[in-house]
C-alpha cells in the first residue's frame, strides 16, 4: 500500500548513509559506485535503489540531514536573546563542536564534494548553511556591535569565527586529553577576548 514504510526503513536508509559516508570521505564522490556502497552493505543495487535513486541523493541526504541537525541544535542553544551575547557565543560554540563529535562523518570533507551535486541540491544546502552563519553574526554583533559594524568586517569577522570551529575535525580528538568542553570553553575565551579587543573603527 502507497505510504507504508517497513519499521526497519530508517535503519536500512541510515545504514546506506553510514556506508557512504565513509567511502566518499575516504576515496572521494566521484571515485565511489553504487555497487561499492551496495557490496559494503551485503546488499544488492536494487536494494540501495529502493531508498535512493540516484547517488547524488545519497551525498544530499548526508549534508542536508546533517545540516538540518546542526542548524535544530545551534538555534536551540541559542534562542533566549535575554541571556548575554557571549554566553550565546559560548552556546554556539559547544553545541557546533558537539554535533561534530556526534557527527564523526567529516562533514567538511563531504561537503567539499557538494560541487558535483545538481544545482538545485547546492542551492539548498547553500541556504541552510546560511542560516547558520547568520545566526552567528546576529550574536556576534550584539556581542561587539561597534568593532563589527562595518560591513566589510562583519562578514569576514563571522567566517573567521566559524571557521575556528569548523576546523577543529582537522586536529582535534575527542579521545585524548582534552574534552569537547574544555575545546569549547577554550575557543571561547580565545574569540570573546580577541573581538573585544578589536579596534571600534
Amino acid at each position: 500500500m502507497a505510504g507504508i514504510q517497513s519499521k526497519h526503513h530508517g535503519d536500512r536508509r541510515q545504514k546506506i548513509l553510514d556506508t557512504a559516508a565513509n567511502l566518499f570521505a575516504s576515496q572521494g564522490f566521484n571515485k565511489t559506485s553504487v555497487s561499492q556502497i551496495s557490496s559494503a552493505c551485503n546488499a544488492s543495487k536494487a536494494w540501495v535503489y529502493h531508498y535512493f535513486e540516484t547517488k547524488d541523493d545519497m551525498l544530499f541526504a548526508l549534508l542536508d540531514d546533517f545540516l538540518q541537525k546542526f542548524r535544530e541544535r545551534v538555534f536551540d542553544a541559542t534562542n533566549d536573546e535575554n541571556k548575554e551575547p557571549a554566553e550565546r557565543l559560548r552556546a554556539f560554540i559547544l553545541s557546533s563542536l558537539r554535533i561534530y563529535d556526534e557527527f564523526r562523518i567529516n562533514y567538511p570533507i563531504l561537503y567539499k564534494e557538494a560541487i558535483f551535486l545538481p544545482q538545485q541540491q547546492q542551492d539548498i544546502l547553500r541556504i541552510r548553511e546560511k542560516e547558520i552563519v547568520d545566526r552567528l553574526e546576529s550574536i556576534l554583533q550584539k556581542l561587539r556591535p561597534r568593532g563589527i559594524a562595518p560591513k566589510r568586517n562583519k562578514r569576514a569577522i563571522t567566517l573567521l569565527v566559524f571557521g575556528t570551529i569548523n576546523w577543529t575535525y582537522t586536529w582535534f580528538d575527542p579521545d585524548g586529553r582534552m574534552s569537547v568542553d574544555k575545546l569549547s570553553d577554550l575557543i571561547g575565551d580565545l574569540l570573546i577576548n580577541g573581538l573585544m579587543g578589536l579596534d571600534s573603527e
